[in-house]
């Protein structure tokens, strides 16, 4: 059931339940009232209207932001990019034409043109999503898929905008499917994480507050923002899961092993005092600094390298005679 914060659950006749926000009249209605079609689609369509006029956040988690606020000084005759809509074919060809012609474009205009013109023509209708990880109530977002992983999103400008982000991180850096299959769902709440007092206990860091989470195949970004890096951060913590069944790699690990003998891999890791934090970031390194990666980080580096192409980590057939995997580490078979 939605908050008081969000909105009202109401029964529109013929369809089903559906979520009236807040902020579009919500408070008008009881939980479970009947409503009408007609009534429904007034609402959806004020709705709509409203959500045309928001405009991404600039501010973001760590002072970075995907989409600072600018201003540009528009030349005489100068219009603004339009995504214009395409046939991109059934689903099945639809992720393929889109990294084909995302590596034709031309230039960096284009491509984010590109990626918006999919999400239009793609995107499903909208409708109530349950809460996932530290969201506090259900929220009304549409969706599209891309590489195997739903995306969700606030109906739009500020969803469609972060939603592009989302999709250019992937295909700009040209994650592995490898590392793509082990995240099934994306969500981009507006809503802030409701640990985030707890994690603020947990790892010390005065005034702790969430831009995403990971685990069990889902990530959630909070706060209608979304954080440079946080993507392929969360996806490692569900490679984690899936390589682990867990978030944190083991004692017995041969990730806990080199985590005990070098040095951690970003300023977060260190004041979270985290060995799953410090393997999230690892396979963000891994994938958007892989030179400098492996030149600080070797032993790291060859773990999540291996976790990567394999899937596993390295299990020698005999670990009796079997070489180590690296200098100084000894790995004990991994089940």
């Amino acid at each position: 059931m939605a908050g008081p914060n969000i909105g009202t659950w109401v029964k529109v006749k013929g369809v089903g339940t559906k979520l009236i926000s807040n902020k579009d009249g919500g408070r008008n209605y009881t939980q479970g009232q009947t409503i009408t079609q007609s009534e429904f689609q007034d609402l959806r369509q004020k709705r709509a209207e409203r959500l045309q006029g928001d405009k991404a956040l600039p501010y973001i988690d760590n002072g970075e932001s995907a989409n600072p606020a600018r201003k540009t000084k528009r030349e005489p005759g100068d219009t603004p990019s339009k995504p214009v809509s395409r046939d991109w074919g059934p689903p099945s060809v639809r992720d393929a034409k889109l990294r084909d012609l995302y590596t034709k474009a031309s230039s960096d205009k284009e491509r984010s043109r590109l990626i918006r013109s999919y999400i239009k023509d793609n995107e499903t209708t909208l409708r109530p999503i349950e809460a996932k990880h530290g969201m506090k109530d259900p929220e009304e977002m549409v969706s599209v898929k891309f590489g195997g992983i739903e995306l969700h999103y606030p109906l739009g400008v500020a969803g469609r905008k972060n939603a592009t982000t989302v999709l250019q991180e992937m295909l700009q850096d040209n994650y592995s499917q490898a590392l793509i299959k082990h995240t099934s769902s994306v969500y981009l709440s507006n809503q802030r994480n409701k640990n985030d007092d707890y994690w603020e206990k947990t790892y010390n860091i005065p005034n702790f507050r969430s831009a995403a989470t990971g685990g069990k195949g889902s990530v959630v970004f909070y706060n209608g923002r979304i954080q440079p890096g946080a993507l392929v951060h969360e996806m490692g913590h569900n490679l984690a899961g899936s390589v682990y069944g867990s978030s944190t790699p083991p004692p017995n690990s041969i990730y806990a092993k080199v985590y005990a003998k070098e040095k951690r891999v970003s300023v977060y890791s260190e004041k979270s005092g985290s060995i799953g934090e410090d393997f999230a970031d690892a396979v963000k390194l891994y994938h958007k600094q892989p030179k400098e990666f492996r030149k600080n980080h070797p032993l790291k580096y060859q773990v999540i390298d291996n976790l990567i192409k394999t899937g596993k980590e390295w299990q020698p057939k005999n670990a009796k005679t079997a070489k180590p995997l690296m200098v100084g580490i000894t790995a004990s078979p991994t089940t």
